[in-house]
């Protein structure tokens, strides 16, 4: 990956299941061999430091855990439906994520209408504003036809980081809208 793109950074999400500081201490702990190699994105009194890994806390990652510290390692999967209600930045998220069916509603079997790909461009455009990625989950993976369709939708409307089970097939998608 990096002898392709030198400046590319690896996101690491790590889907916290156990609520809590405590459970996120240990994760932060177990970062220390990244850390010593000096790998892991860093934020030190809101510049962000790149680094060829970006360590993305996710689930039941404290949010407060992170935005007290104004010099850290890792960063929060932001919530993309509540950025400015939670005032995320991007100095505590450098992405953010909420599931498709909760951003746009229920998906029909011709995919996404109109009107559900309008809030999605706005809540990109909301996330961009701010200088924070935009992703999407619990994308309707059957029929084939339904999901490659809604990813495609998803990449035009401007998703900076695409959710995909099928490496292949998402590639394709990728390939063919030319992203």
């Amino acid at each position: 990956m990096f002898d392709s793109s030198i400046g590319q950074t690896l996101f690491l999400s790590i889907d916290l299941k156990t609520p809590g500081e405590e459970a996120w201490s240990v994760v932060v702990k177990a970062l220390e061999p990244l850390r010593a190699l000096d790998y892991l994105s860093s934020i030190k009194d809101n510049v962000l430091i790149p680094g060829p890994v970006t360590v993305i806390g996710s689930g039941d990652t404290p949010l407060e855990a992170i935005r007290r510290l104004s010099t850290r390692d890792y960063f929060l999967d932001g919530p993309l439906l509540a950025l400015d209600a939670q005032n995320i930045t991007r100095a505590i998220s450098l992405m953010a994520s909420a599931p498709l069916s909760a951003a746009v509603g229920e998906i029909g079997p011709q995919g996404l209408n109109a009107a559900q790909r309008r809030i999605i461009r706005k809540q990109v455009e909301d996330a961009h504003k701010r200088g924070i990625l935009a992703r999407y989950w619990d994308i309707p993976g059957w029929p084939v036809s339904l999901r490659n369709g809604i990813w495609r939708d998803l990449l035009y409307a401007g998703v900076d980081l695409l959710n995909v089970d099928d490496l292949e097939a998402g590639a394709g998608v990728v390939g063919a809208v030319g992203w």
